[in-house]
C-alpha cells in the first residue's frame, strides 16, 4: 500500500476488504461542520468527517462505504489532497467514487469529472508478493484551493469471496492527522461465529464487542477523535524503538477458529500448483545431476530457482493467493513469491525431498489469537528435515541474490505459518497447519572487512585502494541494490562508499566482485584520492584515520535515555585494515584507547602502528622515518 494520507487512512480498510468482502448499507452523506469547528491552523488538513461501513455476508461478498471530509487548510494540504491514490483488488472487487466534490468557503461545489479517475496496475514491493492483483484509482481532484472541503463518497464491492464462506478484517484508525469524528460500522450475519481482538490503545467498541443484535444481523461500532497530535520527539522514540515493526492494526476480524483451518484451505488451495510435470522433473534432473547427497541437490535446486527465475508481480487466476503451476512458471521463466516456491517445491520433489510454504508478514508480528490469512503478505519454503525444527531448511527464493538459506532480518525471529503438504514424500505425517517462529540468527554470520592501503604525501593529499569486503545481512541487502545498477554507475556506489569513510568522492577504478556469485564474498573496491588529509598543526600534523563510524540507532541523546530497547541487529564482526605510508620526516603516535562499560553493554578500543621499510610501490628503497 502507498503511504499518502487518504492512503494511510483508507489503505487498512481498502486491504482488508480486498482480502474479505463486505457489503455496507449505503452510507448517508453527513452534513459539513459548522463554521465553528476547531480550526487547528498549524495543520496543513483535518479529518471532519470519517465513516466506514463494513457489511459481511456469509458466502464471503459484501461491500464496503467510506465517506470522507478533509478540509484543506494550506498549499500542503492542496499538495497532499490533490492526486488521490486508491487502490482495489481487481480480480475480487469493483471500486466506485460515489460523489467527488470541491466545497468552496462560499458555498460553490465544485464536482469531479470521470474523466479525473484513471485506472493503473500496482507494483507492490519486492518481497510481498502474496497479493499482486492490487489496482489503483487514481483521482485528480479539480480547483482544490487551501480553505476548501474535499468530500469523497467511495464504495468497494467484493463480487468474488477470497475464500468461499469466510470474511476477515484489519482496520486502523486514522492516526496522521487531527480527526474530529471518525466512525466504524462493522455489520456481520448475527449467527455466524467470529474472533476478534481490538488493540489496547484503540477507541472502545460502543457495546463492549457483544454488537447491537438486529433483523439478524450483528452490528459493532466505534467512534473516535483525535484533537492532539504525539509531539515530535515522542514520535521518533516510538519510531526509533518500533523500527522493525509496522503498526499493529486497532481491530481484528476472522471467521476462521483455528490457524490449522486457514492451512488447510491454503494446502487445498497451493497443492495442485506444486506437482512436477514432465518439464520440471527433466529440469530437475539437468540441475541435480552428477550429485549425491540431499544437501547438495537441495542447494542446487534452491541457486536455479533463486537465480534463474525471475521475481515479478502479476496478476492470476483464482485469487491473490493461488500460485501457478510450477510448469508454467518454469515455461515463463518468472514468477511471484508464490510462483517461485510452487517451482522451488516441485523440483524438491521430484528429486525426492519435501518442501512445505510458509506464510509470512515482511512488516510485522502476527496476532495469534485471530487466525486470518490477511495477516500474510510474503510467502518462502521451509524443508522440514532432521530431528526437529531447529534442523529445518528455511529458503526464500524471492530475493534471487540470497546465500544459500539466508533470510532478511525482516523474515527472522518472525511468528510464521508453516503449512505442511499433502502428501508427504517420505511417508511420514507432520500434522497440521501452525504457527512457528523462524531462526533468529542469519544463516550466514555477519562479517564486514575493510582494506585500506595508501600513501599520504607531503602536501597531505591520500592516494589509496579501497577493498570492502561484506557477509550476511549488509552483503544481501547491497546485492539487492547492485543488481538494479548497471556496471557504469557503479562509480556511483563507491563514491558512497568514499563518502562514507570521510575520503570525499574524488573515485576511479571501481569494481564489484562476485555479485552474481552467492556463494562468495560480496566485494567492492574502488581508488580514491583525498586533498587535505594530512593537517598541519603548530607541532605537526593530524592524520584521520579513515575507519568509518559504528553508530546506533538514536536521534538525540534525550531519545536515546526514553528508549525501552535498542534494535542492534544480529551478531556482527567487523574487521578494518589501514594500512598507510607517511610522508618523510614524519612519526606517527596512536590514539589513545577508551574503555566503556555501562550495562548491558560494553566499548572497548585499543590502537598499535608499526612502522615499515617500504611503501605501497614496488620500489622499496631505505627506511624511511616514521
Amino acid at each position: 500500500m502507498s503511504r499518502c494520507a487518504v492512503r494511510a487512512t483508507l489503505g487498512v480498510v481498502v486491504y482488508s476488504v480486498a482480502l474479505t468482502g463486505a457489503w455496507a448499507q449505503t452510507a448517508v452523506p453527513a452534513a459539513p461542520p459548522s463554521a465553528s469547528s476547531p480550526a487547528f491552523p498549524s495543520q496543513s488538513f483535518v479529518y471532519e468527517v470519517l465513516r466506514q461501513k463494513v457489511r459481511f455476508e456469509n458466502n464471503g461478498t459484501g461491500r464496503t462505504e467510506t465517506l470522507l471530509h478533509v478540509r484543506v487548510q494550506n498549499d500542503a494540504g492542496v499538495q497532499h489532497w490533490g492526486n488521490l491514490t486508491l487502490p482495489y483488488a481487481s480480480a475480487t472487487q469493483r471500486f466506485d467514487v460515489l460523489v467527488f466534490e470541491v466545497h468552496k468557503p462560499d458555498g460553490q461545489i465544485v464536482r469531479g469529472d470521470p474523466s479525473a479517475i484513471q485506472d493503473a496496475v500496482v507494483q507492490p514491493e519486492a518481497g510481498a508478493g502474496v497479493f499482486h492483483d492490487l489496482r489503483q484509482k487514481h483521482l485528480t481532484v479539480p480547483a482544490l484551493k487551501a480553505g476548501d472541503r474535499l468530500v469523497l463518497h467511495m464504495a468497494w464491492t467484493t463480487h468474488t469471496p477470497v475464500v468461499q464462506g469466510q470474511f476477515f478484517l484489519l482496520h486502523k484508525f486514522a492516526d496522521e492527522a487531527i480527526v474530529l469524528d471518525e466512525r466504524l460500522e462493522i455489520d456481520i450475519p448475527a449467527g455466524r461465529s467470529v474472533v476478534t481482538a481490538v488493540s489496547p490503545t484503540a477507541p472502545r467498541e460502543q457495546t463492549d464487542m457483544k454488537g447491537t443484535v438486529a433483523n439478524g444481523r450483528r452490528v459493532y461500532r466505534w467512534q473516535h477523535s483525535l484533537l492532539k497530535l504525539p509531539d515530535a520527539s515522542a514520535s521518533d522514540n516510538n519510531a526509533e524503538q518500533d523500527q522493525e515493526e509496522a503498526k499493529q492494526p486497532d481491530v481484528r476480524l476472522s471467521t476462521f477458529d483455528t490457524w490449522e483451518a486457514v492451512g488447510r484451505w491454503y494446502a487445498r488451495l497451493a497443492a495442485p500448483a506444486a506437482m512436477a510435470d514432465s518439464a520440471v522433473r527433466a529440469r530437475t534432473d539437468a540441475v541435480v545431476k552428477g550429485l549425491t547427497t540431499d544437501e547438495e541437490k537441495i542447494r542446487a535446486i534452491y541457486e536455479y530457482v533463486s537465480q534463474e527465475i525471475r521475481y515479478v508481480s502479476l496478476s492470476f487466476g483464482v485469487t491473490r493467493y493461488a500460485p501457478h503451476p510450477a510448469g508454467t512458471v518454469l515455461a515463463n521463466q518468472y514468477g511471484d513469491c508464490k510462483d517461485k516456491h510452487t517451482l522451488l517445491a516441485a523440483m524438491l520433489g521430484a528429486a525426492g525431498i519435501e518442501a512445505w510454504p510458509v506464510l509470512a508478514n515482511t512488516g510485522r508480528s502476527v496476532e495469534s489469537k485471530v487466525p486470518s490469512p490477511v495477516e500474510f503478505d510474503h510467502l518462502f519454503t521451509v524443508l522440514p528435515r532432521g530431528a526437529g525444527p531447529q534442523d529445518w531448511v528455511w529458503l526464500d527464493t524471492t530475493p534471487g541474490v540470497a546465500p544459500y538459506r539466508m533470510l532478511l532480518a525482516g523474515l527472522r525471529d518472525k511468528q510464521v505459518l508453516v503449512v505442511p503438504m499433502p502428501p508427504p514424500v517420505n511417508g511420514k505425517d507432520h500434522g497440521s497447519a501452525r504457527l512457528m517462529t523462524t531462526p533468529a540468527a542469519p544463516a550466514v554470520a555477519n562479517e564486514t572487512m575493510i582494506e585500506i592501503e595508501g600513501r599520504v604525501n607531503a602536501l597531505g593529499v591520500l592516494d589509496a585502494r579501497v577493498r570492502q569486503t561484506l557477509r550476511g545481512d549488509a552483503e544481501l541487502l547491497m546485492r539487492i541494490v547492485l543488481r538494479a545498477v548497471p556496471q557504469d554507475k557503479w562509480i556511483d556506489v563507491a563514491r558512497g562508499a568514499a563518502e562514507a569513510l570521510s575520503l570525499g568522492s574524488s573515485v576511479s577504478d571501481a569494481r564489484i566482485l562476485n555479485l552474481a556469485s552467492p556463494r562468495e564474498p560480496l566485494v567492492t573496491e574502488f581508488t580514491v584520492r583525498h586533498a587535505g588529509h594530512l593537517k598541519p598543526t603548530k607541532t605537526g600534523a593530524t592524520l584521520a584515520v579513515p575507519f568509518p563510524q559504528q553508530t546506533f540507532p538514536a536521534g538525540s541523546e534525550s531519545a536515546w535515555e526514553k528508549r525501552v530497547k535498542a534494535a542492534l541487529g544480529g551478531p556482527e564482526i567487523i574487521v578494518r585494515r589501514v594500512r598507510l605510508d607517511l610522508p618523510s620526516g614524519y612519526k606517527a603516535k596512536a590514539p589513545l584507547g577508551v574503555t566503556l562499560a555501562r550495562e548491558p553493554l560494553e566499548y572497548k578500543s585499543t590502537y598499535t602502528w608499526r612502522p615499515t621499510a617500504c611503501g605501497l610501490s614496488e620500489r622499496c628503497g631505505p627506511a624511511p622515518r616514521t
